[in-house]
């Protein structure tokens, strides 16, 4: 698990998320975010990001579940 840092939207189509921890090299099929379940989107050359659809909710602070 890892925890939103920081967030910015892309083209009102995506959500990127910065978090305090590199994710798993493995791929996840679901991000767990706040209780809610996330399809997660490629995304290259972010360490330490990950992005998934946009959504109007605030996820910083809030922490991550990789499934």
């Amino acid at each position: 698990m890892c925890k939103v840092l920081s967030e910015f939207t892309v083209a009102d189509k995506y959500k990127v998320l910065a978090v305090d921890e590199e994710p798993p090299v493995t791929e996840s099929r679901h991000y767990i975010i706040g209780g809610k379940q996330y399809t997660p989107v490629v995304a290259y050359d972010m360490p330490f990001g990950i992005a998934i659809p946009n959504t109007d909710e605030s996820l910083v602070g809030k922490e991550v579940i990789f499934s």
